[in-house]
């Protein structure tokens, strides 16, 4: 339980032998890891990412709802779309501009189908509008 064994005189002292560069790594046995044991590591490191990660949002959430500015700034821009919903040009589109609009368009189609059902070619109609 000495020293290590010197080489003979003369020899080189033999180098130890560095793994090629596309070597599989190895568990402390010298053997490949099986699949199991890589899955169950990838399912720990998924689990830990997973908790890590709720723990972030949990933190954050109860920060943002603690901070009285956000408060502030949430009533403020809540106020304001109050007071553009109430002021003037609040309804841009008008109902019964849209019923004027609606009977326009069934009336175009209905002077479609009448053209169509007298034999005209829907190539002419097209044009006709232009």
């Amino acid at each position: 339980m000495g020293a290590a064994p010197t080489p003979p005189a003369g020899r080189p002292a033999p180098r130890a032998r560095r793994p090629a560069p596309n070597a599989r790594p190895l568990d402390v046995r010298g053997r490949m890891p099986s699949v199991r044991t890589v899955l169950g590591l990838l399912a720990a490191l998924a689990a830990c990412g997973a908790v890590a990660f709720l723990g972030y949002c949990v933190y954050f959430d109860r920060k943002r709802r603690g901070d009285p500015a956000i408060r502030r700034r949430l009533r403020d821009k809540r106020r304001a779309q109050q007071r553009k919903a109430e002021g003037p040009g609040a309804q841009l589109w008008d109902p019964a501009k849209n019923e004027k609009l609606q009977e326009l368009f069934l009336q175009e189609i209905r002077m479609g189908q009448l053209w169509l059902s007298r034999g005209h070619d829907v190539s002419v109609l097209s044009s006709t509008r232009e």
